[in-house]
């Protein structure tokens, strides 16, 4: 009775040290080939922008609208990019277009949709 006693008791103090094992794994950031690819389909999780332009709808982040291209950007959605400016204003709502910056931090210094109702 004794030695079934022990076995259990043993049984479970493997059983609890495996699952504490597991719990603390959980808290650990992936390294490795499986994160580097995370990080790489993030970073190409660009959406495409025509030259003559794209309307998104619904509306992207901003961050996934390509360095330089300009858009219509109203609190971190964008409705409408171009790679080219051309008259500079938005087709579908008629606001400013910015030019996305290379910090991909949204506006460049300088641009913004100032005057502007705000309504899209």
């Amino acid at each position: 009775m004794m030695k079934q006693n022990k076995l259990t008791l043993t049984s479970i103090a493997i059983a609890v040290g495996v699952i504490a094992l597991g719990i603390a794994g959980c808290d650990k950031k992936e390294t490795g080939p499986a994160a580097a690819a995370a990080s790489v389909k993030a970073a190409s999780n660009k959406v495409e922008v025509a030259a003559d332009g794209t309307r998104f709808d619904p509306p992207v982040s901003s961050d996934r609208i390509p360095d330089g291209a300009w858009m219509c950007e109203m609190k971190g959605e964008v409705h409408y990019a171009a790679k080219n400016k051309g008259d500079g204003k938005c087709p579908v709502c008629s606001m400013a277009l910015v030019q996305k910056g290379t910090s991909g931090s949204g506006h460049m210094e300088g641009m913004g949709h100032a005057g502007n109702s705000g309504m899209h």
